[in-house]
């Protein structure tokens, strides 16, 4: 007798179920996200400081920002380095172990190219970036050679869109679930981060439909409690008080209640506009500065011009030698625009031992469509500078560059925490009274400007 295999009795319905399942399991395994660039962005290539037109966006640089804002939010409930890193292995791998989520990149949109600087001057920012100016001196070079080509950036007055992959290659390890990690990295990046350079003074800045706030927050209220609700649903750990060993978030300020949404490029320089008030507070254009460190650099290397030999900052020398500015983000180049040269050479300031070190405090936009947005500022816990170093940005050469340099290896080992952070200054105009934190001082400084979107303890 012939053996007959039995077909399975599918009914039409059960078969449409059956396809809805391994729908619904594919759709969990890849997505694809519409992501828009809606400030200009400069750099983010393989060359330092250039934008690689051929590809504009990487997936190498978002996987890098998503790593950086999973550790900033959902790596803050980790207590310690050790298994934060084993935590964060398993989402996007290491040297021992692969990714549990594929990322890449396809181009939907046409960039928008537009020249850095000048035609005729290629030393000086192009007059359409004047407004941002303040954020985009890495780019005015002034030691650069007129004929060398010039650097392009990516102009978003038309903002530019392209797709972003993520496919999952593991839903679950060791009870965390990737997606969810995942959504919550995005989300911090697209509304926090950015692409290129200079993301934390607002370049490059983002919005994504799925991860932005939603079309109908039009008042700073509604973008507060839009915020605070997406901190409780990705179950970020957000506590102003203490202190880890990397950066995590730590409060969002949005522009008061009775403002209006702007374009993203206008949100943008209306931060910018505040943030350089703030940080280049002076007695007029070329008037004393009220922040203590030329007076300190003049102390230092025994260099000031005539009207400038008595320090309105520092009173008592070595005592009040001060760099508050530090806290903005290192290195910070210091260059004096002598009348005779009697004043400093120009000099740099770095973390010791390091290049640079970035800054706590973020300014941009945040896109609630891709041609509107609000204003914010956002502050990051991070670990404290714990020394700087002054030093001379050219090579020398002459005597009188060597008498500097001897000046300036005096402090080696000296300008501890207390110069960046101090306690003992409290002159007239000195910008941070009451405090050892310049950017508490740059946010109470816009008094009624800005207001908190998070509550201060968890």
């Amino acid at each position: 007798m012939k053996s007959s295999k039995r077909v399975p009795n599918l009914t039409f319905e059960k078969l449409e179920e059956t396809l809805n399942t391994l729908k619904e399991r594919a759709d969990k395994t890849k997505e694809s996200l519409n992501i828009s660039i809606i400030t200009h962005m400069f750099g983010g290539g393989t060359k330092a400081g250039q934008v690689d037109k051929e590809i504009p966006v990487r997936s190498t640089s978002i996987r890098g920002n998503l790593r950086f804002w999973w550790r900033a939010t959902r790596g803050a409930m980790y207590p310690n380095v050790k298994s934060l890193k084993e935590a964060e292995a398993k989402i996007f791998g290491d040297t021992n172990r692969p990714s549990a989520v594929k990322i890449s990149v396809s181009e939907t949109g046409d960039a928008k190219w537009a020249p850095i600087l000048e035609r005729k001057n290629n030393r000086r920012l192009h007059s359409s970036l004047s407004k941002y100016k303040y954020v985009l001196f890495p780019f005015e070079d002034r030691k650069r050679d007129k004929h060398q080509d010039h650097t392009d950036y990516l102009n978003t007055d038309s903002p530019y869109t392209f797709t972003l992959h993520l496919e999952y290659i593991q839903f679950e390890v060791d009870n965390i679930n990737i997606r969810d990690e995942v959504h919550a990295a995005l989300w911090a990046w697209i509304n926090f981060g950015g692409l290129g350079a200079r993301t934390r003074r607002g370049c490059g800045s983002l919005y994504c439909k799925s991860f932005s706030p939603p079309k109908d927050t039009q008042t700073p209220e509604a973008l507060k409690q839009w915020f605070a609700d997406r901190v409780k649903k990705y179950k970020i750990k957000v506590d102003s008080t203490s202190r880890k060993e990397w950066p995590t978030l730590q409060q969002i300020f949005i522009k008061s209640s009775n403002s209006k949404l702007l374009s993203p490029l206008q949100a943008w320089q209306f931060v910018v506009f505040h943030y350089s008030q703030f940080r280049g507070l002076s007695n007029g254009k070329r008037g004393r500065s009220h922040w203590p460190e030329p007076d300190s650099i003049r102390h230092m290397t025994r260099m000031a011009e005539e009207d400038h030999k008595t320090s309105v900052t520092i009173e008592k020398e070595d005592a009040n030698i001060a760099f508050p500015r530090a806290q903005f983000g290192l290195p910070v180049i210091f260059q004096f625009h002598s009348k005779d040269r009697q004043d400093p050479f120009p000099t740099i300031l770095k973390p010791r031992g390091k290049d640079r070190l970035a800054s706590r405090l973020i300014i941009k936009a945040v896109g609630v469509s891709e041609r509107s947005a609000f204003p914010i500022v956002v502050t990051l816990n991070q670990p404290e500078i714990e020394e700087v170093e002054l030093s001379l940005m050219k090579e020398v050469k002459t005597e009188e560059q060597k008498e500097v340099k001897e000046q300036l290896d005096k402090y080696k080992g000296k300008l501890k925490r207390d110069v960046v952070y101090p306690k003992n200054l409290n002159y007239q105009k000195y910008p941070m009274k009451e405090s050892t934190s310049a950017v508490e001082a740059f946010i109470k400084k816009g008094g009624s400007i800005w207001e908190r979107a998070l509550p201060e303890k968890p």
